[in-house]
């Protein structure tokens, strides 16, 4: 955590909390509706057909757009660690023969 240069990324290691948080408020969600609708005094048949169908769709789809977008981060994320070594291999192949150091020289 005191990596001021940000040379390790702590994003890829919490992303899969940010996840189970996202499934974690769906479900807690759609048993609040479901808790809602069934102490209602006036709840009619569209409310109970709406929690049964139609939240658990809408929960499913919040899921897909976080999944993707926490895959669209992660993504990021592996692209600049995967790209690190190449940038520095490239660095390497640019320099006198005489300052070479590594498995490059």
């Amino acid at each position: 955590m005191i990596d001021v240069g940000f040379h390790k990324f702590i994003t890829l290691r919490i992303i899969s909390i940010f996840w189970i948080m996202a499934i974690a408020l769906t479900v807690l969600t759609y048993i609040s509706l479901v808790i809602g609708v069934g102490f209602s005094d006036n709840a009619s048949i569209g409310q109970w057909l709406g929690v049964i169908f139609l939240a658990p769709i809408f929960g499913a789809c919040w899921l897909l757009f976080v999944r993707i977008w926490l895959e669209l981060v992660a993504v990021i994320f592996r692209i600049a660690e995967n790209t690190r070594p190449v940038r520095s291999a490239e660095s390497i192949q640019f320099m006198p023969a005489d300052q070479r150091q590594g498995p490059f020289a």
